[in-house]
């Protein structure tokens, strides 16, 4: 009986560690309402040229991946007069500031880009939700965008490229 006992404490101890063998980290994605064709376009982080240069990298990997891109709205812009207090009485400035309005994008999905951190923010236009993000380097020996931009829509998309 002893012995039987001993038997069932190894087994069940061999089963307890067998059940962590082979286990990794699994990354699952959602598709949720996936368009037949379905559509993007890409904003930059701001208008300076090197945003606009690292969207248009990005752009170019999207369209690289076979996917339909639409062209970005031209940027609207508000002026502001700042004054800011001298010691010669102030000082006023004029402060531009451009944006982009989310209800005049015509798309299913929005790709935001962010040149300093390498990242790329993928979001649903039509629910507002945040799909994925992921660091999409350029030129400093990682991966091509392009390949990494074909990854992660296949993904997104339920491709099998």
């Amino acid at each position: 009986m002893k012995t039987n006992m001993v038997f069932y404490y190894y087994l069940c101890f061999i089963i307890f560690c067998l059940s962590f063998v082979g286990c990794g980290k699994t990354n699952y994605i959602v598709l949720r309402d996936v368009p037949q064709s379905p559509s993007f376009v890409v904003i930059p982080a701001n208008n300076t040229i090197p945003e606009v240069s690292y969207a248009n990298v990005i752009e170019s990997a999207i369209i690289a991946a076979d996917v339909k891109v639409i062209l970005r709205p031209v940027s609207k812009e508000i002026e502001k007069t700042i004054t800011t207090p001298t010691n010669d009485g102030g000082s006023t400035n004029i402060l531009t500031e451009r944006y982009f309005e989310l209800d005049e994008l015509n798309a299913d999905y929005l790709v935001q880009t962010y040149v300093t951190p390498a990242q790329v923010k993928i979001s649903k236009l039509s629910t507002g939700e945040v799909l994925a993000i992921v660091n999409v380097y350029r030129g400093q020996g990682g991966e091509d965008p392009r390949d990494t931009m074909l990854k992660v829509l296949s993904k997104l998309l339920g491709r099998q490229d």
